[in-house]
């Protein structure tokens, strides 16, 4: 839930900022303090559950390797 607030705070940020008068001090301060609360969220499961935490890790680095992997193939094959 966290993440997803910061990347709408990006989205606005990058792309919304002057239609809905929005102040850039506000919003990089908001993605700060939920990259703050995420990172003592993630330390605190690592420290408690850290088979979990690694299994998770290494789920989310695959789906991303994955997904980098997928759309770098179709940007190469988007010039033929």
């Amino acid at each position: 839930m966290i993440m997803e607030r910061a990347s709408i705070f990006w989205g606005v940020l990058r792309f919304l900022r002057r239609e809905v008068l929005a102040r850039v001090p506000v919003l990089f301060i908001a993605i700060a303090l939920d990259g703050v609360v995420s990172s003592a969220f993630l330390a605190s499961k690592a420290r408690c559950d850290l088979p979990i935490f690694v299994i998770a890790l290494s789920i989310v680095s695959l789906a991303f390797l994955g997904e980098w992997l997928f759309l770098r193939s179709r940007a190469s094959g988007a010039g033929r």
